[in-house]
């Protein structure tokens, strides 16, 4: 994955926000004294090691307004940029979601790099990218559609109702085949919070992966 230029990185946050190219200033982490003072959009980028190139925190200033939402800037930045953009999502920190820059969205399993190789790995993603031919394609179960599709199948007149059971029973066999029931206590530890709530709800909410996608091999 190419390194992307500051000052391409200035380009995209000067549309994305709507304000002058001037009023943004885009520098190294680490850079302290050749700063924009009066800057209303600022960006800290640090290159980093492995599958990703770098790392940018991007903060626009209170009276520039409206501003992007996270979603509008990730979009922008991967669009302008012609490369894929990884942000953080849920309460995992090894999983990031990828925003494509024809706008497709996929999630991605990081590995953090330690030492002077500071870095990620992409060791997975749930759709294949050609940026990161190393990592493994995994599908990820999203429960909480699970739940809807239980809902939207249960409205169903009687008839069609049994058609769309039969499929979704396919469908729980092949998620069954690929994981373990835990009781929850996986899923419960990784939105810190107790499994108690996951006993009574549906079964696939006590189930985890044969191997969890947070655990790394010692």
């Amino acid at each position: 994955m190419g390194k992307p230029e500051p000052e391409g990185i200035a380009r995209v946050l000067a549309a994305a926000f709507g304000v002058p190219l001037l009023s943004v200033d885009v520098s190294l982490e680490s850079e302290m004294e050749n700063r924009k003072g009066d800057a209303s959009v600022t960006c800290d980028y640090e290159y980093l090691s492995g599958d990703l190139a770098c790392n940018l925190s991007v903060y626009g200033a209170k009276e520039v307004v409206p501003q992007p939402s996270e979603e509008e800037l990730t979009r922008a930045l991967a669009r302008g940029l012609d490369t894929v953009v990884l942000i953080s999502w849920g309460t995992m920190p090894s999983i990031r979601k990828v925003v494509t820059p024809q706008g497709g969205t996929t999630f991605a399993r990081v590995e953090f790099l330690e030492g002077e190789g500071e870095g990620c790995l992409v060791t997975a993603t749930e759709t294949a990218l050609a940026v990161f031919p190393r990592a493994v394609v995994e599908k990820w179960e999203d429960l909480e559609n699970r739940d809807r599709l239980a809902a939207a199948v249960e409205a169903l007149p009687a008839d069609e109702r049994a058609q769309a059971e039969a499929v979704v029973e396919s469908l729980d066999a092949a998620f069954r085949e690929g994981t373990a029931d835990d009781g929850g206590r996986a899923l419960a530890a990784a939105l810190e919070g107790g499994s108690e709530g996951f006993a009574s709800g549906p079964w696939y909410w006590r189930r985890r992966p044969v191997a969890l996608p947070w655990e790394t091999e010692e």
